[in-house]
């Protein structure tokens, strides 16, 4: 999770977290309400395997022991 500053607000996750070169390096996810506007974000590295494991295998392929 990349936590970050930027304004995440109720209907908006999804949306893309960019750098100040207009990288995308993550998707927006969940704000802390009434935490002076912390949110946080998934990686892009993280997102663009989920998109190639659900495109080649139907789901997300995760790791887990047992």
């Amino acid at each position: 999770m990349i936590q970050t500053d930027a304004a995440i607000n109720p209907g908006n996750s999804g949306g893309p977290l960019v750098n100040l070169s207009g990288e995308v390096v993550g998707v927006s996810t969940a704000v802390i309400p009434y935490a002076q506007g912390i949110g946080f974000a998934i990686p892009a590295n993280r997102v663009k395997k989920a998109i190639e494991d659900f495109i080649q295998y139907g789901r997300v392929v995760k790791p887990w022991l047992g």
